[in-house]
């Protein structure tokens, strides 16, 4: 991840990952060329936050509830295409349905 373009961006890699602290992912993960005077780090430090867990734990939050409905969109539209949906689950469907469009 860190290869692709995430090195600047350690707070979402070690969220996803389930880092419990984005300090530590840095320690274990980042080299000396991932660091520097424009790193994310730097950066954060510069408008008052120079503890990276703290803007980790406060201000960064995913919000992943739009993944788990199309997930489960997904699976209710399986079951339907295989006429294996009951009566409840295929009530869900079209709320989602109605909501993601």
């Amino acid at each position: 991840m860190l290869s692709i373009g995430g090195d600047s961006n350690t707070i979402l890699i070690a969220k996803i990952l389930g880092f419990q602290s984005v300090r530590k992912f840095e320690e274990i993960h980042l080299t000396d060329k991932h660091k520097g005077l424009n790193s994310q780090s730097g950066m954060l430090s510069s408008f008052g936050h120079g503890n990276i867990d703290t803007n980790f734990k406060h201000y960064f939050n995913l919000h992943l509830d739009g993944v788990k409905k199309l997930n489960r969109l997904k699976i209710l539209k399986e079951k339907k295409q295989n006429n294996i949906i009951n009566q409840e689950e295929e009530s869900e469907l079209l709320s989602l349905l109605l909501e993601l469009t």
